[in-house]
């Protein structure tokens, strides 16, 4: 009778056991708790992101341009997604191989295996950088719901950002679309003066001349502190001469050549390359070179109102030729006893100064951006999908809208991530180890051996 009841009560033990076990089971698989025991929760978003997340109001979807066979990709899309997914619930995320669906990544212009699509409401942006800043910076910018206004000037035969030719800025222009910038032509001609709300005004390598009545225009919206990006071509007339004047840039005669390019199978000399940028916002992001064909070489005051930085130059082997294409020479060299300027040479520049305004009856401080390039073939139809070309053509239109705020994270590194040792450190490792703990268990296994033996 008591092997009876104490095998009864053993079953009945593994049943509440079984059903106890089985009740967590289900209860941590519909009401999951996770918590990070990381130094600093290093694992876990920062208060800044998780603050974002839960301001956002509608889906985020998340579609990750990945091959099937890069694992270590998806693996660290899954893990920094995972951790905005604990907390945005309606945040989700497709896989799609970019060899399979080469529409969609020459219509969204995916460059990189493992590159994100993030789509916000009826925004969308990509991204190169699988990190919780990148991340976070750039649900920022799909939430704001601020309009950037960018005109483009049209009349005098410049590039169109909404045209569909070769030489036409079409395909950038979607691309700003795409991030939430309203394009909008502009004809000097017709208007009396550009709006206050044009947060930047495109002038995009005219082929014929400004009257003076439109520079007057132009001159009014650069000396009320708004911002400008200039694009200016070799062949470009003389007519915007008095506004690089008024801009401290003076543009070098010729055209830039490049015979770096030769290794690279191009045989136009004329197609220049930047690979190695200066330091500023607008190439922080660029990690691979990009394309110019037929720029001009641009110079910049040594004194002036502005604060100039060159953020792209061509590499050393470079100069600008002003006479051996022009006669048909088929070798070109570098002549140091003409006009012509050794490598590398600067074909972009940012521009900044102060500017005090007057709003509502109070003086507010704010800084000016312009942006002068020296090309604007490499933001065309044709050569935009170049090396990183679209890319440096959104940081620019970013900078030049005031739009790369960076967030203060706040990213904890932890402070054992390494272990450094040193030599003397080393050796006891050494000793302790490799020598002397082996040692010591096979002496105490030879001791167990012979006490066994002796029996």
């Amino acid at each position: 009778m008591i092997a009876i009841m104490s095998r009864l009560q053993n079953m009945v033990f593994v049943v509440l056991f079984m059903t106890i076990m089985g009740l967590l089971a289900w209860l941590s698989n519909r009401y999951p708790y996770e918590f990070d025991l990381t130094w600093g929760n290093r694992n876990s978003l920062t208060e800044t992101s998780v603050r974002l997340v839960q301001q956002l109001d509608k889906p985020v979807k998340v579609t990750a341009f990945a091959r099937d066979d890069n694992k270590s990709i998806r693996d660290l899309i899954e893990k920094i997604i995972g951790r905005y997914q604990r907390h945005k619930s309606d945040m989700k995320v497709e896989y799609l191989n970019p060899d399979l669906v080469p529409q969609l990544v020459s219509e969204h212009g995916i460059t990189v295996d493992g590159e994100l699509l993030v789509q916000y409401g009826k925004r969308q942006e990509t991204t190169q950088n699988i990190s919780e800043k990148s991340i976070t910076q750039l649900l920022m910018r799909l939430s704001t719901e601020t309009s950037r206004y960018v005109a483009f000037i049209q009349g005098h035969g410049e590039r169109d950002l909404l045209g569909t030719a070769n030489h036409d800025f079409g395909t950038f222009g979607q691309q700003l679309n795409n991030k939430g910038f309203n394009l909008q032509p502009l004809i000097l001609a017709t208007t009396q003066g550009i709006a206050d709300n044009i947060q930047v005004l495109v002038i995009a390598s005219p082929r014929t001349g400004y009257l003076p009545g439109e520079l007057k225009l132009i001159a009014q919206y650069v000396d009320k502190g708004s911002n400008l990006l200039l694009m200016v071509d070799p062949d470009t007339g003389e007519s915007l001469e008095p506004l690089l004047a008024a801009l401290d840039i003076q543009r070098l005669p010729g055209v830039v050549v490049d015979a770096t390019t030769r290794l690279l199978g191009i045989s136009n000399p004329t197609f220049a390359l930047a690979i190695d940028y200066p330091r500023h916002p607008v190439t922080e992001s660029l990690h691979s070179q990009t394309i110019f064909p037929r720029a001009s070489g641009l110079i910049a005051a040594e004194e002036s109102d502005w604060r100039a930085t060159s953020f792209i130059q061509t590499l050393p082997k470079s100069w600008t030729e002003t006479d051996a294409l022009l006669s048909g020479q088929q070798n070109i060299t570098f002549d140091p006893e003409t006009e012509e300027h050794a490598g590398p040479i600067n074909i972009g520049y940012a521009l900044e100064r102060p500017i005090e305004n007057i709003d509502d009856g109070k003086t507010v401080s704010q800084t000016q951006r312009i942006i002068v390039m020296g090309d604007s073939d490499f933001l065309s139809n044709s050569y935009i999908g170049n090396g990183q070309n679209q890319d440096l053509g959104t940081a620019i239109l970013q900078w030049l809208s005031h739009n790369d705020a960076q967030i203060d994270i706040g990213i904890v590194s932890a402070p054992d991530a390494q272990l450094q040792i040193t030599p003397p450190g080393a050796l006891a490792l050494l000793l302790v180890f490799i020598i002397l703990l082996p040692l010591t268990l096979l002496g105490m296994g030879v001791v167990i051996w012979l006490k066994r033996r002796r029996r």
